[in-house]
């Protein structure tokens, strides 16, 4: 029994087959372990997808990313006992691509809300040009039909401020947007919202009265949809 408990000697035969049959990683039909930290990073990478319905997720991804370093790390440093470099690598890279898709898909939407607020600037300064003319018709033409069947042209006219008012503020000059944004879809996502800061000159006035103008884009048409603190919010349907 005792010469079980010691190796052969080096020159025998057998004591290399006893050596191999020691050493972790050196035969051929030895188990290999994949890497926990390698499993761990494939899984965050997974995980990381949720980035897409909010950024804070995205640090997933970064855990992922050093996990995947921190695991072909380990791996490399085995001396064979350990596996899972492409699992390791595919945390690494799968993170990467999540992030990169975010970072896609958030520059194409920045792009659309660009052109959106291109769009709807057009129309204020339709608006502004027509309200500076004293052609409230015209202006009035600019919004949804929903609005202009019910708001008369009567009613659109006092809306925009009582006699004394007027001659308090002076002659309306201009407006323009503060160039800030806020987009919405409806209900179903077939119909688009768009809000901004409509900012007016008046004559007489020597500071800018901002109001909130609020638009709407259906079927690539954007047209204004509301003023809600001059008309109400309650005017006009909700958004669909």
């Amino acid at each position: 029994m005792a010469g079980l408990e010691t190796p052969p000697n080096s020159d025998d035969p057998i004591a290399s087959l006893y050596k191999m049959s020691t050493t972790a990683g050196m035969g051929a039909g030895d188990y290999v372990e994949v890497n926990k930290t390698a499993v761990a990073a494939a899984s965050l990478a997974v995980v990381s997808l949720l980035a897409f319905l909010g950024w804070p997720f995205l640090l997933l991804g970064l855990v992922a990313v050093l996990c995947g370093m921190a695991a072909l790390r380990q791996i490399r440093n085995s001396n064979g006992t350990q596996g899972g470099r492409l699992v390791a690598w595919f945390g690494i890279l799968g993170a990467v691509a999540v992030a990169g898709g975010l970072v896609t898909v958030e520059m194409v939407r920045q792009a659309d809300d660009a052109a959106n607020g291109r769009q709807i600037n057009a129309l204020l300064d339709q608006f502004s040009k027509a309200m500076a003319a004293g052609d409230y018709e015209k202006a009035r033409s600019l919004f949804v039909p929903e609005f202009q069947q019910k708001v008369s042209l009567e009613k659109f006219k006092a809306a925009w401020g009582t006699a004394a008012e007027m001659e308090r503020l002076g002659r309306f000059v201009s407006l323009r947007s503060n160039d800030r944004y806020g987009f919405t879809e409806g209900k179903g996502g077939s119909v688009y919202f768009g809000f901004t800061m409509g900012v007016s000159k008046f004559e007489k006035f020597s500071g800018d009265v901002g109001v909130i103008f609020a638009a709407r884009d259906e079927r690539g048409q954007w047209q204004l949809y509301n003023v809600p603190r001059i008309f109400g919010d309650k005017l006009l349907p909700a958004p669909r």
